[in-house]
């Protein structure tokens, strides 16, 4: 068993970035804490097997798509067994308050700019088949007008069909 001290670097905090790793490290079995440093950097101290560690290190870059991690910076130690689970350390419940209050409104905000976005593309898809409408009214007017021609030249090509016998048959009795 191992302890490794974790420092995360990049735009970590206030993405919701310590829940993620407070959760990938549970899913690698590993026992410690995450918490959010002064100067804005997040600290992870997680105790396990040395490859449960290396697995949470591999996720940590990827770990959400709002956490921009720059540099991680580990140094392992002798395991201290002193943790019995992974937790989020939070600091005082009026700032923990608003930092979460604040990512939920810019995860709304961003949904929010996504729907219009879709609303948008949807609006160009609703104009698009309006004019495929509007086409395929046109082609099964000009479909009508050519069944219409093309009875009509049946009915004048019987015509000339019964003519032409009718013609024959002359020329036959006639001789």
């Amino acid at each position: 068993m191992k302890q490794a001290k974790i420092i995360v670097s990049g735009h970590v905090q206030d993405v919701g970035f310590r829940m993620s790793v407070e959760e990938n490290a549970r899913e690698c079995d590993l026992v410690g804490y995450v918490k959010n440093l002064t100067d804005g950097t997040v600290e992870i101290v997680c105790e396990g097997r040395v490859e449960d560690i290396k697995r949470l290190l591999s996720r940590i870059k990827v770990i959400n798509s709002y956490a921009i991690v720059k540099n991680v910076r580990t140094e392992f130690g002798k395991a201290t067994g002193k943790f019995e689970q992974f937790n989020v350390k939070y600091g005082d419940m009026a700032t923990e308050t608003f930092k979460i209050l604040k990512l939920g409104t810019k995860h709304a905000m961003q949904t929010n700019s996504s729907i219009s976005r879709i609303e948008t593309r949807l609006d160009g898809v609703d104009k698009t088949l309006g004019s495929m409408d509007k086409t395929l009214g046109s082609m099964d007017k000009t479909l009508y007008k050519v069944a219409d021609s093309q009875a009509r030249m049946e009915e004048t090509m019987e015509e000339v069909h019964h003519t032409l016998k009718d013609m024959s048959q002359e020329d036959v009795l006639a001789e």
